[in-house]
């Protein structure tokens, strides 16, 4: 790292070749890098979760996540069904063909975290992860319940 360069920058230039290599990743099952949380957040947790529990859990606003659902819902992946119980709420269901990819996102989830902890021992990887979870705990006291806005 240049010795001049901030850690903003430096989270710039991170974030910027993650979300690239991410999109190429994806881009054989046509999900969208926006599209790919929504999934892999159902995949890991379960369908059934409501669209408010869904913006919880991913930090986004309720526009963005309605709209990454209908595109989700248009290509299949998913499928909304109204709680039984109160007709405001919609729960988010995962199709078959979300199943047939799960392993295929295991896969490039796996691919992409060996690429970037590449040269860590086990030990500066886990230190890693703890000093990001503290960036992340210092960004929340300061906005607790914000949604993240996507670019």
């Amino acid at each position: 790292m240049n010795k001049n360069e901030h850690l903003l920058e430096l989270f710039k230039k991170i974030n910027k070749k993650l979300m690239r290599e991410i999109r190429e990743q994806t881009k054989p099952l046509n999900l969208t890098r926006g599209e790919l949380p929504v999934l892999v957040k159902l995949l890991k947790e379960g369908d059934g979760l409501t669209q408010k529990n869904l913006k919880e859990k991913l930090l986004i606003s309720k526009s963005t996540l309605s709209k990454t659902i209908d595109r989700l819902e248009k290509k299949n992946y998913i499928r909304k069904k109204k709680k039984p119980e109160d007709k405001r709420a919609t729960l988010i269901y995962l199709t078959q063909e979300s199943e047939e990819i799960k392993e295929s996102l295991k896969e490039i989830n796996t691919e992409i975290e060996k690429a970037i902890s590449k040269g860590f021992s086990k030990n500066e990887k886990k230190e890693l992860i703890g000093y990001l979870n503290r960036l992340n705990s210092n960004l929340e006291d300061n906005n607790p319940n914000q949604d993240i806005k996507r670019d």
